[in-house]
């Protein structure tokens, strides 16, 4: 199955390259290193708009149909064009190798760890999974919301889609799927981040460097917990170095990877990759090819996970802007607004199949009244502060040099700002991300080449988010103290990346601008070496830890768990995996509290169920409406499995249109007072074994 899995990707890739080395023509591997991520869009892409029309439905005839048409036409085009690409094959090789053994090599080590860690269990899995196995085994369109029987999902759920789409072209069981996912997205980030990492510098030790700096290190809080113990690496909490800043979730790449939770941020990194490759490209010239191209990007960022869109809007702006040709910078700010929104219109045409089903829900937003304290920010980007001030401040971005250049009225003005914001903010994150600005926007005046200004501006706008996020917030209802814990989670995210591929540029021209001044050039080395160290203890502790020392029994499967620890269970979900293929279906379990057991069966079988984690659907649907249906369908589900009278109960269930009923421990856990024999005079047990049965309802 991983052979299998691996050959489709491949041939998406290769299905792909025609388009990908016309838009990257000037990226010296063609844009090899995005073709995936662009073959594997596409063909989700595709699928999503002909099933929004209804002309034919999201199914496996449909997906085969497209991925053999997408084949077919670049098989054509690769044939009638194939001296030239043979020829850049032939000049290139070397490069779309060692880009494929990154590929190869990420998918091997992720996967590695995910296949002594497969258990979709805990978390966000089960509402990850539920999510993916509806897509994957149903055909509605809009998608139905497994958790809300009569509801369709309305949540971003275009990532699900994706693999979903890759479920049904290979025929991999979804419990497999949602492994090899985790796996195979931090290897197509991989690959897209050494390919514009190449494009920057020209080097493969500092494209691979580039690669590491965004996937295989922590932050400096994972180094924390070996001081004061011998620096001991093992046991080691993994955890812990993702709840750093007060109040705020803290991931990182690295991490996002290992935990596996097939969630929107995650799905949504190699799209975040692909949008900086366009990027790039805009950065050289601007066709109405890559604005269209950056437009989708930006719209399938929407339907994946709604946080990149702000972001990826605010680069281009800042792209275009810089980029444009234009003396003055009020040319180059209205040189950018027209492009910029037609990447939004665009962007809002390709999620339109979303859009069209989606209920906006409430949202929070103002201005945060807390703030990351300074050491605690310093432990999530440390290594690329370091790395920041000391590309600002040096040659040829000396900063003392561009000040003579400006009046010194202006200097002691913005040194004003910067102390007023501390001062009214009584924090000093602000007025720390302020003066790196101050000094970034100065410095970039003095910058020669394309590559330096490029990934200078990456820098400033991964401060520039930084920042945003300590100064608002947005969407959190978790109260006063944890308004930000979504806001911090997301942006920060975007400015890690941006950091990572920034600093494949800054950090070797720091070390070429002092090669005349060997003290301060070999102690920012070595400063960086113990920078980089430090960051490096996290994935190798978080590595050993997650993977369960690697003993067990390896495996893909990630339901195979229950067979030891339900086991009937187990049996019971598979009766219903092959027995019920309607996707009208809806089947009656327990009800609760999430992250534990709770809504198991829809999550494991995609059929839709009364309520599943009814937490999770009021925030989707935060209208007071919403609201009272979820607490009353808790409520019904309670008195379907309590009320003694059968035909009270037979009629709640024709309400909701049942046809199962389980029963398990879980549910007499869940309804102590549960009159549970009443469904054998109600229905007919067609599954019945152990400490489980299965009732097909007669309404």
């Amino acid at each position: 199955m991983v052979i299998l899995w691996l050959v489709i990707i491949e041939l998406l890739a290769v299905a792909a390259y025609p388009l990908v080395r016309k838009i990257f023509s000037g990226l010296p591997d063609k844009g090899w290193g995005l073709s995936k991520i662009i073959g594997v869009l596409t063909l989700a892409f595709g699928a999503w708009a002909i099933a929004f029309t209804h002309i034919f439905s999201f199914s496996k005839p449909l997906i085969t149909s497209l991925f053999l048409i997408f084949l077919g036409v670049s098989a054509y085009v690769i044939y009638k064009r194939r001296k030239e690409i043979f020829a850049e094959i032939k000049e290139k090789w070397v490069n779309y190798l060692v880009s494929e053994i990154i590929f190869l090599v990420v998918f091997g080590f992720f996967l590695l760890i995910r296949v002594f860690s497969a258990d979709i269990f805990g978390a966000e899995k089960f509402m990850d999974f539920a999510f993916l196995n509806s897509l994957a085994r149903f055909d509605a369109f809009p998608p139905a919301d497994p958790w809300l029987s009569s509801g369709t999902i309305n949540y971003y759920y275009f990532g699900y889609f994706t693999w979903a789409s890759l479920a049904k072209l290979t025929s991999i069981a979804p419990s497999i799927v949602y492994n090899l996912a985790a796996v195979t997205i931090p290897a197509l980030v991989a690959q897209g981040i050494f390919s514009l990492g190449f494009a920057l510098t020209k080097k493969y030790f500092w494209a691979i460097a580039g690669v590491v700096m965004a996937l295989f290190l922590g932050n400096l809080a994972g180094s924390m917990q070996i001081f004061g113990r011998g620096l001991a690496i093992f046991p080691y909490n993994y955890w812990e170095p993702t709840r750093v800043i007060s109040g705020t979730i803290n991931e990182f790449p690295f991490f996002t990877s290992i935990w596996a939770d097939l969630h929107p941020h995650f799905m949504a990194m190699p799209n975040f990759v692909l949008f900086l490759g366009f990027l790039w490209v805009l950065a050289h010239n601007r066709t109405k090819l890559v604005i269209l191209l950056a437009g989708i990007s930006v719209g399938i960022a929407y339907a994946t996970s709604g946080w990149d869109a702000p972001t990826m809007l605010f680069l281009a702006f800042v792209i275009l802007a810089a980029f444009s040709g234009k003396e003055k910078w009020t040319q180059k700010i209205s040189s950018a607004i027209l492009p910029l929104l037609a990447i939004i219109g665009i962007g809002i045409a390709t999620a339109l199949p979303l859009i069209s089903s989606y209920t906006f829900p409430k949202m929070n937003m103002g201005l945060a009244s807390v703030r990351s304290d300074l050491w605690q920010f310093v432990l999530v980007f440390g290594l690329f502060l370091f790395m920041i001030v000391g590309a600002f401040l040096l040659k040829p971005f000396r900063v003392l040099e561009n000040i003579k250049k400006h009046k010194i009225d202006l200097i002691a003005i913005g040194a004003g700002v910067i102390i007023f914001a501390g001062l009214i903010t009584q924090n000093l994150v602000v007025p720390l991300l302020l003066l790196l600005l101050a000094l970034g926007i100065m410095s970039y005046f003095s910058l020669e080449t394309k590559e330096q200004k490029f990934a200078f501006l990456l820098a400033i706008c991964g401060l520039i988010v930084a920042l945003s996020v300590e100064l608002f917030f947005v969407d959190d209802t978790y109260g006063p103290a944890n308004q930000r814990l979504n806001t911090v989670f997301k942006f920060h995210l975007h400015s890690w990346y941006l950091f990572a591929l920034a600093g494949t540029v800054l950090i070797p021209l720091v070390w070429s601008t002092l090669k005349e001044k060997r003290i301060l050039r070999y102690g920012f080395a070595g400063a960086l070496g113990i920078l980089v160290i430090l960051s490096a203890i996290y994935p190798i502790g978080a590595t050993v830890e997650r993977a369960g020392k690697f003993a067990g029994s390896p495996k893909l499967d990630g339901t195979e768990y229950l067979k030891n620890s339900a086991p009937d269970d187990a049996e019971a979900i598979k009766w219903l995996q092959d027995n019920v293929d309607d996707r009208s279906t809806v089947i009656v379990e327990a009800t609760g509290n999430p992250y534990g057991s709770l809504s198991r069966v829809s999550a494991y079988t995609g059929i839709k169920t009364i309520l599943g984690w009814g937490n999770h659907e009021r925030l989707w649907r935060r209208d007071e409406k919403s609201g009272q249906e979820i607490t009353k369908r808790s409520a019904d589900v309670k008195t379907i499995y309590e009320e003694t009278d059968a035909e009270k109960t037979k009629s709640l269930l024709a309400q909701y249109n049942v046809k199962y009923v389980y029963v398990s421990n879980q549910e007499k856990t869940e309804y102590p007072n549960g009159d549970f024999e009443k469904f054998a005079t109600i229905g007919k047990a067609v599954f019945d074994k152990g400490t489980v049965k299965i009732y097909k309802i007669s309404l």
